[in-house]
């Protein structure tokens, strides 16, 4: 049964005799098997790379996820500041509202005070025309 590397070596040439023949279908085995070797280690060191490469693949990924999920949170964590600020500047508002209002009624009620002593004055001193 001859091999696949057997059958590629060239049949024994009449000019050689059997046993260099034996030695060159050595030879050629020893570096038909020295390829198979170094075919192996060449396929082992691309799976490595491969396997390093895919791993780093995944730390890269998971690193990614992790930042975009800090990033998401922050941008939770601004809309939730947003809200709560745009929520203290309603009652700030609100408050500054009353506060207004309730200086408005001050104001109309002093004003109402001082238009009723004017009219009090005026009758008083109306009155105290008619009885001279």
């Amino acid at each position: 049964r001859t091999t696949r590397a057997e059958s590629s070596i060239a049949p024994l040439d009449s000019r050689e005799s059997e046993n260099e023949f034996e030695r060159r279908i050595a030879l050629e085995r020893d570096l038909q098997g020295e390829a198979a070797v170094q075919h192996e280690r060449e396929v082992s060191r691309n799976e490595d790379k491969l396997r390093r490469f895919e791993k780093q693949r995944v730390k890269q990924e998971r690193a990614d996820a992790r930042k975009e999920e800090e990033r998401h949170e922050e941008r939770v964590e601004a809309l939730k500041n947003h809200v709560r600020h745009v929520k203290e500047n309603e009652q700030d508002h609100q408050k500054f509202l009353r506060r207004e209002m309730k200086e408005d009624v001050e104001a109309e009620r002093e004003d109402a005070l001082q238009q009723e002593k004017k009219e009090r004055r005026v009758r008083k001193e109306a009155a105290e025309e008619q009885e001279q």
